[in-house]
C-alpha cells in the first residue's frame, strides 16, 4: 500500500491509464457499421444500415488520399459540392448491394432513403473536429442512417447477401439467432430468417 501512495502524479496517471487503456481499446474495436436486416412480409425484407460516414466514404471518395486529408477536404466543401461527391458515393454503395434468394436468383434492392446529404457532412465535420481534438481515428461521430427494401415473387426465408466493400466490416443482424460479419475476406454470407 505503502508503494501506491507514493506513486506521484505521474505514477497515478500511468497507473489509471493502463487500468483504462483495454476498456478505451475495446470500445474503439466496436465496428461502427451495422446493418438489421427485418422481414417486412413473407416476400419482402428491409435492410436498415447504420455507418461511421467517415470510413464509408473515404474508400471510395479518398482512396488515394490519407484519411486525415480526406476527412479536412471534404468536411470543407460547399454543401453543393459535397451533395455531388456524396451522390457517386451512394451509386457505388447501390451497384455494390448483392441479394440474392433460395433461388439463386438475384433480388434487387429498391426504395433506397438516404440519409439527407446535410447529415452525412455533419458526421464528417464531426470527425475532423475529433482529429483536430487529438482524438484521431479513435473518435465516434454521429452514424449515417438509410434504409433499402429487397422483395421477391416467392418467400424469403434465406438470402445470400454482400455489399461494396466500402462497408466492410459489417455487422448483420437477420435474427437474435443469426449475427454475422462481412469483411473484405468473407465478403459474403448467408442470412436465414
Amino acid at each position: 500500500m505503502r508503494g501506491l501512495i507514493g506513486l506521484g502524479a505521474f505514477g497515478w496517471f500511468y497507473l489509471l491509464a493502463a487500468l483504462i487503456w483495454p476498456q478505451l481499446a475495446l470500445g474503439h474495436e466496436q465496428q461502427k457499421n451495422r446493418l438489421a436486416i427485418k422481414r417486412q412480409d413473407v416476400r419482402c425484407i428491409n435492410l436498415e444500415f447504420s455507418v461511421a460516414a467517415p470510413l464509408v466514404l473515404h474508400p471510395i471518395l479518398g482512396p488515394k488520399q490519407t484519411f486525415d486529408a480526406f476527412i479536412n477536404k471534404v468536411a470543407g466543401q460547399s454543401p453543393e459540392a459535397f451533395q455531388k461527391e456524396l451522390e457517386k458515393a451512394l451509386a457505388v454503395i447501390e451497384k455494390g448491394a448483392l441479394v440474392k434468394g433460395p433461388d439463386e436468383r438475384k433480388i434487387p434492392l429498391r426504395k433506397w432513403a438516404w440519409a439527407a446529404p446535410p447529415l452525412w457532412q455533419q458526421s464528417i465535420q464531426q470527425q475532423r473536429a475529433l482529429i483536430m481534438a487529438g482524438a484521431g481515428n479513435t473518435g465516434h461521430p454521429n452514424p449515417v442512417e438509410f434504409t433499402a427494401t429487397a422483395c421477391s415473387k416467392s418467400p424469403i426465408n434465406r438470402l445470400l447477401i454482400g455489399f461494396d466493400s466500402s462497408l466492410y466490416p459489417l455487422f448483420v443482424e437477420a435474427s437474435q439467432s443469426d449475427q454475422f460479419w462481412l469483411t473484405v475476406d468473407i465478403p459474403t454470407a448467408i442470412a436465414d430468417f
